[in-house]
C-alpha cells in the first residue's frame, strides 16, 4: 500500500478539514504532517538532518519550514524503509481517478524497478510545459511522461526511496548558495540530471485550490505572499563553485536545445 502524507501546519483546521474531505470521499488513506513552522523546530530539523541549510538567509521561514517539511518526510521514508512515499500539501484538490493511483503501489511496481531513483509529479498549475513520451503503459487513461522543462509547485507527488537517497546525498554536498525553494529545486533543477527521472502524470490527479480557483481560493499560499516581499538573494560563490554552477547552466543549455521540438501543452486536471 502507498503511504500518504499531508504537509499540514497543526492548526490549520480548516485546511484539515478540506484534506479529509478530498480523501475520505475517495476512500485514500492517509496522515497528517505537522508543517515546520517555528525557527526552533527548523532549527531542530536542520540540525538533523541537513546542518548546512541552517546558514541559508535569503530564504523566508516559510520556505525554509517548507523545504524541512518535505525532507522531514523524506528521512521518514528511509527511516520506515517504504520503497516510496505520496507527500501532498493541505490546499489540493483531488481528481476523480486519484484512489487508483493513491490507495495501492501495484502499479509503481509494475512501472518502475525498484531502484530506480524518481518522482512522479501528480499535480499541475497549468502553465505550459513540455513532456516526453516514455515506454510506460498507460494506467487508468493517465500516461506517465518524462518531464522536460521546469513545472513549479510540490501540491502532490510520489518519490521514491532510491530518489531519496540520492537527493540527499546530493543537497548534503550543496554550496550554501544554491539551495532554493523545495518545488524550484524538484521540478526545475533536478530535471537536468541523469542520476534521478522526474515524471509527470497526465492529465494530472490533483492541483492546488489557489490553481483551480484562483478567484474564490480561501486557502490561499502564505509561502508565495513571502516570496513576493523577498529581497534578491546576491551570491558570494567561489571560484569552484562558478564554476560548478556555469557547468548546470551549460546543461540545462543543451536539454532546451535537444527538447526544443517537444511541443509546449498545458497539463490538464481529471
Amino acid at each position: 500500500m502507498l503511504e500518504n502524507y499531508i504537509i499540514s501546519l497543526a492548526t490549520a483546521h480548516t485546511r484539515r478539514q478540506h484534506i479529509f474531505s478530498q480523501f475520505n470521499s475517495k476512500s485514500i488513506p492517509f496522515s497528517f504532517f505537522d508543517a515546520i513552522s517555528s525557527s526552533e523546530q527548523l532549527n531542530s530539523a536542520t540540525t538533523r538532518l541537513l546542518p548546512l541549510f541552517s546558514e541559508v538567509d535569503y530564504l523566508s521561514l516559510g520556505e525554509k519550514g517548507c523545504f524541512m517539511s518535505h525532507i522531514s518526510l523524506w528521512q521518514h521514508c528511509l527511516d520506515q524503509n517504504l520503497p516510496y512515499i505520496g507527500i501532498f500539501e493541505d490546499d489540493i484538490w483531488l481528481g476523480e481517478q486519484a484512489n487508483k493511483f493513491l490507495t495501492n503501489d501495484s502499479w509503481l511496481q509494475e512501472f518502475f524497478p525498484i531502484n530506480e531513483p524518481f518522482i512522479i509529479r501528480l499535480e499541475t498549475v497549468y502553465e505550459p510545459c513540455q513532456i516526453k513520451s516514455m515506454p510506460r503503459n498507460s494506467y487508468h487513461n493517465h500516461q506517465i511522461y518524462k518531464l522536460c522543462s521546469p513545472h513549479h509547485g510540490t501540491g502532490g507527488y510520489i518519490i521514491s526511496q532510491a530518489a531519496i537517497k540520492w537527493l540527499l546525498s546530493y543537497l548534503r554536498n550543496t554550496h550554501l548558495d544554491d539551495f532554493t525553494p523545495i518545488d524550484v529545486l524538484m521540478f526545475e533543477h533536478l530535471i537536468p540530471h541523469t542520476k534521478i527521472n522526474v515524471y509527470q502524470l497526465n492529465p494530472a490527479i490533483c492541483i492546488q485550490e489557489a490553481i483551480l480557483h484562483p478567484q474564490e481560493s480561501s486557502l490561499g499560499s502564505q509561502i508565495e505572499v513571502e516570496r513576493s516581499k523577498k529581497n534578491p538573494h546576491i551570491s558570494k560563490r567561489k571560484l569552484p563553485q562558478k564554476i560548478k554552477r556555469e557547468i548546470t547552466r551549460l546543461k540545462k543549455q543543451i536539454l532546451r536545445h535537444i527538447n526544443r521540438r517537444i511541443p509546449y501543452q498545458v497539463i490538464p486536471f481529471k
